[in-house]
């Protein structure tokens, strides 16, 4: 099996951080000037190299840590949601149910 098919996509990567979650994982996605993506590990990245590249690293989050941030969701915005779109990767799932949760608590702040 390829890592790709245990971390969430580049696009729902991008699309959490850009609701706000906090980007702290084992696994990143390193956006290229090319626009590619390409996985790395946290070891490899140091803090100071987190801070400068901040702009093009994406969590890429693996099941169980999107299972600790869909507990953290739930005590904050607890509410009835129902995943709209099934995807064959869990993580995937699950972080649409973050953006679904996410994205809706922030739509809903803005009017």
């Amino acid at each position: 099996m390829n890592l790709e098919d245990h971390v969430t996509s580049f696009e729902s990567s991008k699309r959490l951080k850009k609701l706000g979650v906090k980007q702290e994982s084992i696994f990143y996605w390193e956006e290229k000037h090319d626009l590619t993506a390409r996985i790395v590990f946290c070891a490899q990245i140091d803090e100071y190299d987190k801070c400068r590249w901040k702009n093009i690293l994406f969590s890429a989050f693996i099941s169980s840590e999107l299972g600790f941030l869909i507990k953290e969701c739930r005590e904050k915005h607890f509410e009835q949601t129902r995943i709209n779109q099934i995807t064959d990767k869990e993580c995937n799932e699950r972080a649409s149910f973050l953006i679904s949760v996410i994205g809706k608590k922030t739509s809903d702040a803005q009017k």
